[in-house]
Parts: C-alpha cells; sequence; structure tokens
C-alpha cells in the first residue's frame, strides 16, 4: 500500500533545490518544477465535509494534511501541471458541471480526477474524467485509491499511466 505521506515527501525532496527535468513519454523534455501550499486544518477539512455533505476518503484527507492543494510537474513554459485543488477552490467551483457527489480534486489539461463521495466506502471512488466525455460515466474508474495513484503518478513522472497499453 502506497503512503501519501512518504510520496509527497520525497518529491518535495527531488524538488527541493530546483527545477526538474523530465522527459514524457513521447521523448518531449520538459522543466518542471513542484508548488507545495501550506497544509490544511483537521478543522478546515471537517467543515468543508460538513458544508458539501461528502465523505472523503482518508488518503485524500491525508494529503491535504501534507499540502492543501499543489501543482506537481509544473512546466512554466507551457503552464501545463497536475494541479491539485485546495478547500477554498473545492467549496467555491461553481463553473464545474459535476453533480454534487462528484468531487474534482485535481485538473490536468483539461480533464479532471474526481472522487466519487457516494463510493466512497466500497472503496472504487476514484476515477479520471476527459473533458471531451459526458459526466453520466467516469472516462476511467480506477480499482485503487488516491494514494496508489499518486504514487504511480509520482513514478511516472505526471505521465497519464492508466493509458499505457
Amino acid at each position: 500500500m502506497a503512503s501519501v505521506d512518504k510520496t509527497i515527501t520525497g518529491l518535495k525532496e527531488l524538488y527541493k533545490d530546483t527545477h526538474r527535468l523530465i522527459q514524457s513519454s513521447d521523448g518531449y523534455l520538459y522543466n518542471t518544477k513542484c508548488v507545495f501550499n501550506e497544509p490544511a486544518t483537521i478543522q478546515q477539512i471537517t467543515s468543508l465535509c460538513n458544508e458539501k455533505k461528502w465523505t472523503l476518503p482518508e488518503d485524500y484527507k491525508q494529503f491535504l494534511l501534507i499540502t492543501n492543494g499543489a501543482k506537481i510537474f509544473y512546466d512554466e513554459y507551457y503552464g501545463m501541471s497536475w494541479e491539485f485543488f485546495n478547500i477554498n477552490d473545492l467549496l467555491t467551483l461553481p463553473y464545474l458541471q459535476f453533480p454534487d457527489h462528484l468531487v474534482p480534486i485535481a485538473f490536468h489539461i483539461g480533464d479532471f480526477l474526481v472522487i466519487d463521495t457516494n463510493k466512497v466506502d466500497e472503496g472504487n471512488y476514484l476515477s479520471f474524467q476527459d473533458h471531451e466525455e459526458s459526466l453520466s460515466s467516469p472516462s476511467v474508474l480506477f480499482n485503487y485509491g488516491f494514494d496508489v495513484w499518486l504514487d504511480r503518478l509520482v513514478v511516472c513522472q505526471g505521465t497519464k499511466f492508466w493509458e499505457w497499453k
């Protein structure tokens, strides 16, 4: 089982002093950095869940307690990154037309990583939503939690590993 704390701690160590050059799956090299926010408090997370009537998974709450949102593998030249929303974003993103039980927690080139709060207890709560597909069903449904997903994303340097054949 992956640990959100170990994954983020390792990523912070890799990027502590500088940008890093990484290679994408198509051979393109780009200079990246990571930006981490101050941690959220337990009270902020509880308030969010109460206000929105959401049940969030423990691994995602752990992420918020380490960094209340982040930009990882951020390419300043192109402005691309995996942008993980902070609690304020989650409270104030009305333009997203997701049903109330679907929580977009991260954004990447028009697409979203989503938690289905109705499925947290079942364990298959995490999905990826392509911006060109209907919200009526997820583009990709993951059979593992946020902790494993985040670990794999970091190991693959931000590449959409679930698209690999």
